[in-house]
């Protein structure tokens, strides 16, 4: 089983505009990797941005997920099969230790937005600026953060893992799954387990 040092209970309200911890869910062979050398910024076929991608694991279970738009599949764009079994490994960030001049947040409203608009076609690119979260939390809007720079090893934790079924992996990509049940399996005994439990889907609002 992957460990990292363990740290105090955590708490999901955020400080100031940014949460205290971001996350990233991968397959324990990519957990490994990055628990050995950090994670580095990476591009997937699917990605506009080289960038080590992340979520608020708040803002992920209450609009991500919303039955009637469902984008929690976008966690599995680098998970190389969803039709076998997989140990996932779910890996938490403390943001005071990032350079929040190099972190960029994204709504995946406008991600999966087709238009001309020049600004959401910019922000597909691009993303915002880190201190803006709370513009698009307060709209309601599923938002993903991309860091442009390395981040060290030692700045990284492991929460918790779980063996993902083909079952799963297939619901969740189709955008049919329960994302709250996998996070309660890889969360389970941890400080986070509290605050999942307790959290409820919400709305999401669309437009801009």
């Amino acid at each position: 089983m992957l460990s990292s040092p363990q740290t105090e209970p955590i708490n999901f309200c955020s400080n100031k505009n940014l949460p205290r911890y971001l996350y990233h869910l991968t397959t324990k062979e990519n957990a490994a990797r990055i628990l050995q050398t950090g994670a580095m910024p990476s591009r997937t076929l699917n990605e506009t941005r080289t960038a080590f991608y992340m979520f608020d694991l708040k803002n992920f279970l209450k609009r991500w997920t919303h039955p009637f738009r469902n984008y929690s599949n976008k966690l599995f764009w680098t998970v190389p099969n969803v039709h076998k079994s997989m140990d996932l490994v779910l890996l938490r960030v403390p943001v005071k230790n990032l350079n929040t001049e190099k972190l960029k947040i994204r709504s995946q409203i406008y991600l999966h937005c087709y238009t001309w608009n020049e600004n959401i076609r910019n922000h597909k690119r691009f993303g915002d600026i880190a201190a803006k979260a709370k513009h698009y939390t307060r709209k309601k809007h599923p938002i993903e953060y991309m860091y442009l720079d390395s981040i060290s090893k030692e700045n990284i934790q492991v929460v918790g893992e779980c063996k993902a079924t083909p079952s799963i992996m297939e619901r969740l990509w189709g955008g049919f799954g329960n994302a709250k049940e996998l996070m309660l399996q890889l969360v389970n005994g941890k400080p986070e387990e509290k605050g999942v439990s307790l959290c409820k889907f919400g709305k999401i609002q669309a437009g801009q």
